[in-house]
This record gives structure tokens, C-alpha cells and sequence, in this order.
């Protein structure tokens, strides 16, 4: 995954798992992948999930059960782009999760990319850039058919040019 794009990486998992299938089911390439995904109903409130690497060289996705569908499943996507492009971190301190320091360069870049490649995967731009189209701009329809938030589709549409930030 060194050599490519985030977006490319992303495409690729999406050719390989995703099936052509929206909302992209990200729970079944979490699985493909060989990682185990656990919804944590006790897990700080605060908090939206990790990453980690178990005693038996195994990887878990843990989040957060009191979220939303959508945050799940963003938060899923998200830490499988840490699985593909932060191993070496990952091996060193076995887990990784969103709530590190923000004054930390590295821990800020890790997040950018790994909420780039989940828009990506989640929304594929390309098919987002259709549906934004087709559905008259309207988020409440386009989340439906992405299975995400709201939300992540106005920051979808901002950062592939869609739409201007308010």
C-alpha cells in the first residue's frame, strides 16, 4: 500500500471486498481482511472506537456500541485504513485510537489520512460525485444511500469540490 494513494488504496479495497454493494459493507471487508470487529457497549462515551493488535497476532476494530449505525461504520472504515497504513506503528505500541495527542504531528497526519481513506471507501468519488447529481445535492438521500451521516457527506462534498464550506 506504500506506492499508492490513499484513494487508490482505497479503491483497491473497495474492487476487492466491496462488491459494488452500497452502503459498502464494511463489517465484511473488516472480516475479509482477517479482522474481527467487537462493538464495546461499555466503552468511554467519549470515545468511537481502535485498533489492536492481540496477544495472538490477531487484530480487533473495537467500537464504540452506544454510536450511531453511521459513526460505526465510519469509525470501522477508519481504523482499517490505520491497520493498512500504520502497521509498524500498530506492532509497536499495539493499539491505535482517536483520542491521542493532537500536538503530535505524526498522530494528526495517521488521522487525516485514515479519515480520507474511509470517505473514500465509505463514499467512492466517482459514485459520490453521481449521486450528488442524481439526488439534487440532497444529503439527507445521498447519507441513505452511503450509509452514512449527514455530516460526512457535506465534508464529503467540500473536500472533492462539491460544495463550498459555510
Amino acid at each position: 500500500m506504500e506506492n499508492k494513494t490513499i484513494k487508490e488504496s482505497a479503491q483497491d479495497i473497495f474492487k476487492k471486498y466491496g462488491k459494488g454493494i452500497f452502503p459498502v459493507r464494511i463489517i465484511d471487508i473488516a472480516t475479509a481482511m482477517n479482522i474481527r470487529v467487537v462493538a464495546d457497549a461499555d466503552y468511554a462515551r467519549n470515545k468511537n472506537g481502535h485498533i489492536q493488535l492481540n496477544n495472538d497476532n490477531t487484530y480487533s476494530i473495537i467500537v464504540n456500541n452506544t454510536q450511531s449505525v453511521t459513526r460505526k461504520r465510519f469509525t470501522i472504515a477508519h481504523e482499517i485504513a490505520h491497520f493498512l497504513f500504520d502497521k509498524d506503528y500498530l506492532e509497536k505500541h499495539k493499539f491505535i485510537d482517536r483520542d491521542g495527542d493532537a500536538h503530535d504531528v505524526s498522530y494528526r497526519r495517521r488521522e487525516k489520512n485514515a479519515n480520507e481513506f474511509a470517505a473514500e471507501l465509505l463514499m467512492p468519488e466517482d459514485v459520490f460525485t453521481e449521486k450528488w447529481i442524481e439526488l439534487n445535492h440532497n444529503t439527507e438521500n445521498i447519507s441513505d444511500f452511503f450509509g452514512v451521516s449527514c455530516d460526512a457527506v457535506k465534508y464529503r462534498a467540500i473536500n472533492i469540490g462539491l460544495m463550498l464550506a459555510e
